[in-house]
């Protein structure tokens, strides 16, 4: 494919974008819009210095929504009727990503970290409580499938390692549900993953991983389509 090559980049959140607006100390919050029948108008602000993530859930008809964010406290937040209010922290920093998911009547939400271990949480009835705690740091993004015989996780790595020597060539995961935890069934590999989506043909599931930088750190790296073939008991 082809690609204009920028040089090396920093690692999140270190770039000069960032340190400009630490400098002036103007760190914008993340904001919330309501559609008003014609378009999105700004409704509620969220307490945010980097955020890089949002994502909506209810449980018993109740409405949630997690925030991601690397320098503060990643949050859960519960509509009350009005606005959106706290419920609980979820992580202390390097907050990236959720996915929520149910399975034998219980409701789970991962919440993935850069620089720190993700965990996935369970709800308890009024809160969400720590579960497990997967292996490994890195995480970027995750996407939750499910097969004919069973549920899975894909879970996307981006970076690690200092902005002197980062790494992007990193292993990704796929996971499957069993006995009541995530399992890592296969690993398969990224180069400063950011996202990953899943789809399906006739054939069934397909899973689409985008990379964000190549193995020598350039913006230059490949965008993979791959088939899920869940296996055979």
């Amino acid at each position: 494919m082809a690609a204009l090559h920028r040089g090396r980049p920093a690692l999140p959140g270190t770039g000069p974008g960032r340190r400009a607006a630490r400098h002036r100390g103007a760190e914008p919050p993340s904001r919330i819009f309501r559609w008003d029948g014609t378009a999105f108008r700004p409704f509620q602000e969220i307490p945010s210095r980097w955020g890089y993530n949002w994502h909506a859930f209810t449980i018993g008809g109740r409405h949630f929504l997690a925030h991601a964010d690397h320098v503060t406290p990643s949050r859960l937040y519960r509509w009350d009727g009005e606005r959106f209010v706290v419920h609980q922290e979820l992580a202390a920093e390097h907050g990236r990503a959720f996915a929520s998911f149910s399975e034998g009547g219980a409701h789970y939400l991962l919440v993935g970290c850069l620089l720190s271990p993700s965990r996935l949480l369970r709800w308890n009835g009024e809160r969400f409580a720590e579960h497990d705690v997967l292996d490994g740091l890195g995480a970027r993004e995750f996407a939750v499938l499910r097969g004919e015989r069973g549920l899975y996780v894909l879970r996307v790595n981006f970076i690690l390692g200092t902005p002197a020597d980062p790494t992007t060539a990193l292993a990704s995961q796929l996971y499957r549900w069993r006995d009541g935890r995530l399992e890592v069934v296969q690993e398969f590999p990224t180069t400063g993953g950011t996202d990953v989506a899943v789809f399906h043909d006739d054939d069934g599931p397909l899973v689409a991983v985008s990379n964000g930088l190549s193995a020598d750190v350039r913006f230059a790296a490949d965008t993979v389509v791959y088939r899920f073939t869940e296996p055979a008991e």
